[in-house]
């Protein structure tokens, strides 16, 4: 049975244990919940009493990519947290990982490891649950370091990072220019010890980030920094932070880094966005770093913005204003909408 949807594709499994359409869907339990084994079977399937659940997410993801199907599916039950770290890297197919109804199960890395691992050119798709870091023990929430070709986050919480909460830095991407993709969707990321996003592609990769609707805070490094130096491609590394939040950081909310002089370029654009409560509140910093701001809030901050060689764009429709310094290092360029 060919699949096309993943609406129908969950429909139908759940109706038979056995179709074909399911063969690479793996449902997910905790050990300690009650009547749940550690069969993990071919099907995995909750009502199926012979092939139980699967106990680990490791477990389900290793049998869900033997079994050959189109898409490593994980759909996890438990609303307990799995203490384990987890690498998703199969390159037949996309990867999944959702939870069940309104459970919001937890993965919570391993003391001095990263909880999620992604190095697969193929998609990875995140929805509903979230993923914890030991309380600082855990290295990264989520770590792409290697291969990446389209990673998505709906609705997502990421907490407790001793190092970053989602840390990109690809090598490698899809097609002729190597781009990776991340769009960070309905999500909640706070709470990292050395910055909550970092986006810092390697080599002849660049990524294309889209973030919306997400609140990004309390982190004692940065906010969301796009950073091209390590960049040799000729496509600049793009990052939208469209209708969120990002707040009380110590070091820059938002910035864009490239080199000193020349190099690759890196662009942010901050439009429906408050920038509040950190030392600055974003930062253009190297030649070839540009941010537009379009109806964007920066207040409360040490400086609004921190211009370091790099160049601010604004369609002079921004609140800049109740900082201790509004704008250092130069001015706004202003942009007519078009």
């Amino acid at each position: 049975m060919k699949k096309t949807a993943v609406f129908t594709v969950t429909v139908v499994a759940l109706a038979s244990a056995t179709s074909a359409a399911m063969a690479d869907q793996r449902w997910v339990h905790k050990s300690s919940d009650a009547g749940i084994g550690a069969n993990c079977g071919a099907n995995s399937n909750v009502n199926d009493a012979v092939n139980g659940p699967c106990t680990t997410l490791t477990a389900a993801y290793n049998n869900a990519k033997a079994a050959g199907g189109n898409v490593a599916r994980l759909m996890i039950l438990s609303s307990g947290g799995f203490n384990e770290s987890l690498t998703l890297d199969w390159g037949n197919g996309p990867s999944e990982i959702r939870s069940v109804g309104d459970s919001k199960p937890g993965l919570n890395g391993l003391a001095g490891q990263n909880s999620l691992v992604i190095n697969t050119l193929s998609d990875v798709r995140l929805f509903d649950f979230r993923i914890g870091g030991q309380s600082g023990a855990g290295l990264n929430n989520i770590q792409a370091v290697g291969a990446l070709g389209t990673l998505e986050l709906h609705r997502m919480e990421l907490r407790g990072a001793g190092g970053f909460g989602i840390n990109i830095q690809p090598t490698s991407g899809n097609g002729p220019n190597s781009v990776s993709t991340v769009y960070i969707v309905d999500s909640n990321i706070a709470n990292a010890s050395q910055g909550l996003i970092q986006i810092r592609p390697v080599g002849n990769t660049t990524v294309g980030t889209v973030i919306k609707n997400t609140q990004i805070h309390h982190g004692t490094g940065f906010g969301v920094k796009t950073d091209s130096s390590a960049s040799s491609s000729s496509i600049p590394v793009k990052t939208l932070i469209s209708n969120s939040v990002v707040t009380n950081v110590t070091n820059a909310a938002v910035n864009a880094t490239a080199p000193a002089s020349g190099g690759a370029h890196s662009l942010v654009l901050i439009e429906n966005t408050d920038v509040l409560n950190a030392n600055n509140g974003t930062v253009a910093n190297g030649e070839n770093a540009s941010v537009v701001l379009n109806n964007a809030t920066i207040l409360g901050n040490g400086v609004g913005v921190n211009i370091v060689g790099g160049t601010v764009w604004s369609y002079g429709n921004n609140v800049i204003s109740f900082n201790t310094t509004q704008i250092t290092g130069g001015v706004l360029n202003t942009q007519s909408p078009q």
